[in-house]
């Protein structure tokens, strides 16, 4: 078999923040949304004539430039326009294939 296929995936949408916290006995509620990007690059090797294993590498890519912040039934929008805060991420991901 060892047949080795190339893969890609990508894809542009909205990205949802959303992060609780509590600091001295006070909960906080972080949320925000942005556009992003989506690559997932990968291979695929095939192992046997109905198996294969897949490698991917996923990026996504975003930052915020607004947060609202809830606090005591209190909603602030913080501005972070000069220090945008990145929302984005690595994944690895390793799967098998079944062919039929």
């Amino acid at each position: 078999m060892g047949k080795v296929f190339f893969t890609f995936d990508g894809s542009i949408g909205c990205m949802i923040y959303r992060n609780y916290a509590t600091f001295a006995s006070t909960d906080f509620i972080f949320k925000g949304i942005t556009v992003g990007i989506s690559l997932v690059p990968g291979i695929e090797i095939k192992v046997t004539q109905n198996f294969a294993l897949n490698f991917n590498l996923g990026l996504n890519i975003g930052s915020l430039s607004k947060v609202e912040v809830i606090s005591n039934g209190k909603t602030e929008i913080i501005d972070l326009n000069d220090m945008r805060e990145s929302v984005s991420r690595i994944d690895l991901s390793l799967g098998l294939r079944w062919y039929k």
